[in-house]
C-alpha cells in the first residue's frame, strides 16, 4: 500500500478519533504524495476536510 493511501486512512481515524491536528496533517501528507492520475482520492480528501470543517462549527471554511 503506498503511503499516501496510508495518510488517507489515518485521516480518516484520527477524524472519527476527533484528533483534528492529526487528520489535517495526514491529510496534507497524502495530497503531496497522491499522483495527479488519481483525482478520485483527492475528491475523497477534500470531502473528509469539509465533514471535518462542518462538524467544527466552521460554516465559513
Amino acid at each position: 500500500m503506498p503511503w499516501w493511501h496510508m495518510n488517507v486512512f489515518v485521516s480518516l481515524l484520527a477524524a472519527r478519533l476527533g484528533d483534528e491536528a492529526t487528520a489535517v496533517a495526514a491529510q496534507d501528507a497524502a495530497r503531496r504524495e497522491l499522483p495527479a492520475t488519481l483525482p478520485r482520492f483527492a475528491t475523497h480528501l477534500e470531502t473528509h476536510r469539509g465533514l471535518m470543517l462542518a462538524r467544527s462549527g466552521d460554516k465559513v471554511g
